[in-house]
């Protein structure tokens, strides 16, 4: 797991963004939002939307060189990073997460059928 702080959330993300490597995607966590992110072949970032009502899949989040204040921005505005608020980030390899027995058996709790899903000691809490 990488976890960098800043000044400011966005200088955190950017950090962690940073040590991106092309063909990895990562779990990104900063501000009030998660997203699983990505640096292309061409040096692009990308983060994955999943909660739009009018366009899902990978989004541009720009390029640390030439845009970097474009990164800055969308992380403000898509991760809701408003300034000093939690000014750290947290960006993790998803290889590294699947292999985690913890989280995986996390992930029975949540975005599963119903008849498959786990439940809370009273049965109805997920």
């Amino acid at each position: 797991m990488i976890k960098t702080t800043g000044r400011y959330t966005t200088d955190a993300a950017i950090k962690a963004l940073e040590k991106a490597e092309i063909g990895k995607e990562y779990y990104l966590v900063c501000g009030r939002h998660a997203a699983i992110v990505r640096k292309t072949e061409n040096d692009d970032l990308e983060y994955l939307e999943l909660q739009s009502s009018r366009q899902n899949g990978w989004q541009y989040l720009g390029d640390l060189g030439y845009r970097k204040s474009y990164v800055r921005d969308m992380i403000k505005w898509r991760f809701g990073a408003d300034g000093k608020t939690m000014p750290d980030a947290r960006m993790i390899d998803i290889n590294d997460i699947a292999k985690n027995e913890d989280v995986v058996n996390l992930m029975g709790f949540i975005n599963t059928r119903e008849a498959e899903q786990r439940k809370g000691t009273a049965g109805h809490e997920r």
